[in-house]
């Protein structure tokens, strides 16, 4: 079954730019990823991140997949596909206002 993707995955070492609400948007490297919730085919994970201005944040994302299954006109499987929809990431809040990670800071220059 072919699969299509919408959006992106983030994993643990990735750098991102994340929009935080009242400021320009803003590089981040992603420190943790905790999965915070799982359902049938959906999932939200919170994203531990620290900033380009030495701040520690959290954000949010969702993760949905579907199958979509194509019928002929005797109602057989003729084909489909399975769908997985990563959203955008969310600023959450900051965890700290002000620290500093020397090995992190150098990616975010």
């Amino acid at each position: 079954m072919e699969k299509i993707t919408y959006g992106q995955s983030v994993e643990k070492g990735d750098i991102v730019e994340i929009n935080i609400p009242n400021e320009n948007p803003i590089k981040a490297v992603v420190l943790d990823i905790i999965q915070s919730y799982f359902g049938e085919n959906c999932s939200e994970y919170t994203h531990i991140m620290y900033t380009q201005d030495n701040r520690l944040i959290k954000a949010q994302q969702q993760y949905s997949q579907d199958s979509v299954e194509e019928y002929s006109e005797e109602g057989e499987i003729i084909g489909g596909y399975e769908c997985e929809t990563w959203s955008p990431i969310q600023y959450e809040g900051t965890i700290i206002d002000h620290c500093e990670i020397p090995q992190y800071a150098k990616f975010l220059i």
